[in-house]
């Protein structure tokens, strides 16, 4: 689990530092890792400070993590909810405060309440705090504490495990939902496919191999590597696959997708038809690919003229030398 994500801006306005409970498991980091009971009022305390000379509305919120386009586990996201597989989530387990206000260069230690779950859980329940501010956002960069930086918000992970957990050790596992084609968020044609990690225990690193057949014509199979990316427990990735070949066909595809992690593999295979409306429409939106080629035919006509206007040279000046040879 990653340390602060915080905000980098020229002009802070607040800080928050984690004051680490007697319960924590992992100590001298700057988030919450702690082993609770269940059925408990668990109070969790935060140093926060007003960096400036006005009075600070600070906003507290909760997130699940997920995984972003680039690959990484993101804690900053006040929208996100855990995947349907978690048997709990901090989103229920917060009790408040909502929000706190600083007056101006105050610093306070603000006390964070949490209901633990009434029996014992395996695994881990993950989540994050997010505090944002209604004035100039927070807060310095500072690489040793691995913060991460947005615009807007500063986020302390969290993580809660059982005293006595059911299942002592828990293993990641994956589940794949349906393809459909889209415009990718990065442009050109993609498939769109949500990645679940179903159990509450980190994947770590993950890779994988996405083979797309199209089953009446194989010249338009290809095959992708994903980049290594990780998903946090009960939580999902929505992977986008670029459109091998750039321009997509309608037609009937099977796909194959191969995960690993560690000693652990994943092997699914899913349906996708295309039909000629979608291709088209994701075609459209594609002007990057057209500009592409039309660049390509301009290259290539340069090429020949450039080789026919050489030859002609050439020609040209071969004729002239022998013309001077028989003069001469």
């Amino acid at each position: 689990m990653q340390g602060v994500s915080t905000v980098q801006a020229d002009t802070p306005s607040f800080d928050v530092q984690a004051v680490l409970p007697k319960n924590q498991v992992t100590p001298h980091i700057e988030f919450f890792d702690i082993r609770v009971s269940p059925d408990e009022e668990q109070s969790l305390q935060v140093d926060l400070a007003n960096l400036t000379g006005k009075t600070n509305n600070i906003t507290i919120d909760v997130a699940a993590p997920v995984t972003d386009l680039t690959g990484k586990v993101n804690y900053t996201d006040p929208n996100s909810q855990a995947d349907p597989s978690a048997q709990y989530s901090v989103h229920k387990l917060f009790q408040g405060p909502k929000s706190v206000i600083l007056a101006p260069h105050e610093t306070k230690t603000v006390t964070l309440t949490l209901k633990t779950p009434p029996k014992d859980f395996s695994g881990l329940i993950i989540g994050s705090f997010i505090f944002s501010s209604d004035s100039n956002p927070s807060v310095r960069d500072d690489k040793k504490s691995h913060r991460l930086k947005n615009e807007i918000r500063v986020s302390i992970p969290i993580g809660l495990r059982s005293t006595n957990p059911p299942i002592a050790t828990v293993a990641p596992d994956l589940d794949l939902g349906e393809p459909k084609i889209v415009t990718s968020p990065f442009g050109g044609g993609a498939i769109q496919i949500r990645l679940r990690n179903v159990e509450p225990a980190f994947t770590g690193e993950v890779t994988g191999t996405i083979d797309v057949h199209d089953k009446d014509e194989q010249t338009n199979s290809f095959r992708y590597k994903q980049k290594a990316f990780g998903i946090a427990p009960n939580s999902f990735f929505e992977m986008f696959t670029p459109w091998g070949g750039g321009v997509v066909q309608p037609g009937h595809y099977v796909l194959t997708y191969r995960f690993s992690a560690g000693e652990r593999n994943w092997t699914f295979t899913r349906q996708l038809i295309v039909s000629r409306d979608e291709a088209t429409s994701v075609n459209q939106t594609q002007p990057a690919t057209q500009n592409n080629a039309l660049i390509w035919w301009l290259i290539a006509i340069l090429l020949v003229v450039l080789l026919v206007v050489s030859i002609t040279v050439l020609v040209w000046y071969r004729g002239k030398k022998r013309g001077q040879q028989l003069n001469s």
